[in-house]
């Protein structure tokens, strides 16, 4: 099921590999992303109907950290710009399913923006 982040509505994202419910609560101008193995807050007070690209990429990176080991934090980080393909492919994924469809003519600069995010937040943790 295609992601949809409705203001004041209900909110599913879908993961490749886990199914990903409403938000259990809400916070003042924040929607909580619930799934299996956590949650991931997004600010929607700037957000119209759904997150940026770039969010999207920070929150990513943020799950992604939160998971990986120091090692593995400094080895991703020593790759910089360029994303591992598997690591990378997870991120269009995830971007994919809050966005749902994605034209051609967006593609790429919605890529940048994912993987931006994606730097900026795993920078800084």
């Amino acid at each position: 099921m295609p992601a949809t982040l409705h203001r004041g509505g209900d909110l599913r994202v879908a993961a490749p590999d886990r199914d990903v419910g409403p938000p259990r609560r809400a916070i003042r101008g924040y929607a909580l992303l619930r799934s299996t193995s956590g949650g991931v807050l997004i600010d929607t007070t700037t957000a119209s109907a759904a997150p940026s690209a770039e969010e999207i990429g920070k929150s990513f990176a943020t799950e992604w950290a939160s998971k990986a080991t120091e090692d593995e934090k400094r080895e991703l980080l020593g790759q910089a710009p360029r994303i591992p393909p598997a690591l990378d492919a997870q991120l269009i994924r995830r971007a994919q399913g809050v966005l749902g469809s994605i034209s051609d003519d967006d593609r790429e600069r919605i890529r940048r923006a994912l993987r931006a995010g994606f730097w900026t937040a795993l920078r800084a943790t």
